[in-house]
């Protein structure tokens, strides 16, 4: 009988947490016990779920043993603050100070506070009691590798102490960039600077670093010439191809655009040059406003939705935009193999200290979002100037990409595959292309590679830790 191996995995996000943040572990700890892996996992117990998604959990092989550490979430707390202010709003219908207090979005309130005083960021308060429990789980499972997953950050810190105190391999999975995230604020330079010695000591000290780009390892290389290239790893994200098993029914008497993910609106934003560029190809290309329709699929916090709601209400084609919400992962799937054409949001970012917009992060990377347009076959029409994501597409001709801030060029680009479609030429419209090395399970048996590399070659100062 082949020698089973098994790895200790730290993952913030994990079911049953809905969403894209999720995927990618999931898919691993859903493969890897195929190639002889049985993964440990380590995540918190009593976060803010933000997607709950329970039949997420059913993906997961029943030999994953799951440890859910509790955890001190101030979003969970200022999200029940939030709701018994709007309980009492309901029940006073006069006090304004609780109305506006009532109003208060906790996730971004949160998003301050973290800045300030939890950094990198609010996981931090997890890291102490997640440490104590993976000492136990390896004292008592003898894992041979440990592997945390990115964002939060944090999580990382928790794997850097056990690889100090077990001298096990240590595995760092970076899903999206740290310091040059536009996401991930630094409200003054002390902060930046702590962050770029706690982010140069993790990338130093770890035995393997993951990226999901070879632009994003450049980018690592590029900061820290003394990390050595070699421990460097490219793991792309992918798509699975059970989600794709199965006939889907399109209406063809309908071009369907779809966006899928989270969609931010307003001045300066990508979102908002895609509402304006369809609205212009309806304004501008006979027949289209009769039969094309704008899907938005995916969450969207209150700005953004009363952002939608007042240009849907102001625009004369405001009945042809649809605002699905936010679905599970299945139906969201069923969405991007249903469209005619999908849209693909290269984000913007506004930098609250430097007033203007950067995407640096996204540029350097290709989400699992995309791989799934891919497997779809239909084409992907990517908003952004340049990219990792847009040169992919655009090179193996699986869709074309746009200026993000020019409406002309989106409207044009709208009714060029609007052509197509109405001469029933948009099936065949994608190069073939053999997506088959993107699978997840491919992905995962790279990452299998990495891991017996690793534990063929041990760290010289594992000891046999015993606790």
């Amino acid at each position: 009988m082949e020698r089973r191996t098994k790895v200790l995995i730290i993952a913030y996000h994990f079911p049953p947490e809905g969403g894209v943040k999720v995927k990618r572990i999931l898919k691993f700890v859903k493969y890897l016990p195929e190639f002889g892996i049985d993964p440990i996992v380590v995540t918190p117990r009593n976060h803010k779920l933000h997607f709950p998604e329970d039949a997420l959990l059913a993906e997961i092989p029943s030999c994953v043993d799951i440890h859910r550490v509790p955890f001190f979430d101030i979003f969970k707390i200022l999200y029940k603050a939030r709701d018994l202010l709007r309980r009492a709003r309901k029940s006073s219908h006069s006090n304004s100070n609780i109305t506006s207090l009532s109003e208060i979005n906790p996730h971004s309130w949160a998003k301050r506070i973290v800045n300030l005083t939890m950094f990198p960021d609010h996981a931090n308060f997890w890291v102490r009691k997640a440490v104590r429990q993976c000492l136990k789980i390896i004292k008592e499972d003898k894992p041979s590798l440990i592997f945390s997953t990115s964002p939060p950050f944090s999580v990382h810190f928790i794997g850097n102490r056990l690889q100090r105190i077990t001298g096990l391999p240590h595995v760092v999975d970076m899903r999206d960039l740290w310091l040059d995230n536009p996401y991930t604020q630094m409200p003054t330079d002390i902060h930046r600077r702590y962050a770029t010695t706690l982010e140069s000591r993790t990338f130093t000290e770890a035995t393997s670093i993951i990226t999901v780009t070879e632009r994003m390892k450049q980018d690592i290389l590029n900061r820290y010439p003394g990390v050595d290239d070699r421990k460097i790893e490219v793991i792309h994200n992918g798509y699975d191809e059970n989600d794709f098993r199965g006939q889907v029914v399109k209406n063809r008497s309908m071009f369907n655009i779809s966006h899928v993910g989270s969609i931010y609106l307003g001045s300066g934003r990508h979102g908002d040059s895609l509402l304006r560029g369809f609205h212009r190809f309806l304004e501008s290309t006979s027949g289209a406003p009769q039969v094309a329709q704008l899907n938005l699929v995916g969450y969207m916090d209150k700005p953004n939705n009363d952002f939608l709601d007042r240009f849907v209400a102001e625009s004369e084609y405001g009945n042809r935009i649809k605002k699905v919400g936010h679905i599970d992962s299945f139906q969201a799937i069923n969405y991007i193999r249903s469209a005619d054409l999908l849209v693909l949001i290269v984000g913007s970012v506004i930098d609250s200290k430097r007033q203007q917009l950067t995407c640096r992060s996204d540029a350097t990377s290709m989400t699992g979002k995309l791989f799934e347009y891919i497997a779809s076959g239909n084409p992907v029409l990517v908003l952004a100037e340049k990219g990792t994501a847009a040169e992919f597409v655009t090179k193996y001709g699986l869709g074309s990409s746009v200026d993000p801030n020019d409406v002309d060029q989106i409207a044009d680009a709208f009714s060029h595959y609007y052509d197509l479609w109405s001469r029933d030429q948009l099936r065949g419209f994608t190069k073939p292309y053999d997506l088959s090395r993107f699978s997840r399970r491919n992905q995962t048996a790279k990452l299998v590679e990495l891991f017996k590399k690793l534990t063929h070659h041990p760290d010289p100062r594992q000891t046999g830790f015993s606790g």
